[in-house]
């Protein structure tokens, strides 16, 4: 069995944004495949998955960019100790990752998004900061021996933009645990949902996450 060791800037078992639920459903699925590590900044109290070893880096600082390195320099420091079949890494702005090349195993990073270019475009970064932050992101890419994205579009993007030969970027779509949402397994409290609400027959659309601008959910409001 191979062993993995998850880094994520993701405090698992606060369910307020969609990265805690994407990390819990991946590390739990991942264990019944691997021994699994995660390296987290630190996990709520009435959390528990059960089938992996988690460590946290105790990175709880008000400033989120202090807090991206204090992440990413704890967790390196912490993969020196051992060796791992592979080192499964969530790729986030503003990490210096220098010391990954130290730590044993096959190193993958997953990208879920245009990191660098969300930030640009809904944040209005200046031009200065964007390009600093362009050359650290394409080199932290260059540490990596494999880089997965969740869409075409992101594999795309890390080519054409960052340089990452397209042979080395697999793509693996986002999915679904379908045991968490089997159609008319709610059906009861849905109904008893609507009448409280008086929405009747009414179609209803629901978005689960954060509600980042680049998450877009105002075309959704807008369509209805």
């Amino acid at each position: 069995m191979l062993d993995v060791a998850v880094c994520a800037k993701v405090p698992l078992g606060e369910w307020k944004a969609g990265s805690p639920t994407h990390l819990h459903e991946f590390i739990s699925c991942l264990s019944g495949h691997a021994r699994v590590e995660a390296f987290v900044p630190y996990v709520a109290p009435d959390y528990s998955n059960g089938v992996a070893a988690v460590h946290e880096t105790n990175s709880r600082f008000r400033n989120p960019i202090l807090n991206m390195y204090h992440f990413a320099s704890k967790a390196q420091l912490a993969l020196l100790g051992g060796r791992r079949d592979v080192v499964h890494w969530r790729l986030d702005l503003a990490q210096e990752l220098e010391l990954l090349k130290f730590s044993r195993g096959l190193k993958v990073a997953e990208v879920n998004g245009p990191l660098l270019e969300e930030q640009a475009l809904m944040r209005r970064m200046p031009g200065p900061i964007y390009w600093a932050a362009k050359r650290e992101l394409a080199k932290n890419l260059r540490r990596f021996d494999r880089i997965v994205a969740v869409s075409d579009e992101l594999k795309v993007l890390y080519h054409r933009a960052y340089g990452v030969p397209s042979d080395r970027i697999d793509v693996v779509y986002n999915g679904v645990n379908q045991h968490l949402f089997s159609a008319g397994r709610y059906r009861g409290e849905a109904a008893a949902l609507r009448d409280r609400l008086g929405i009747g027959d009414k179609k209803v659309i629901g978005f689960v996450g954060g509600l980042r601008p680049w998450h877009g959910v105002q075309y959704a409001i807008r369509m209805m």
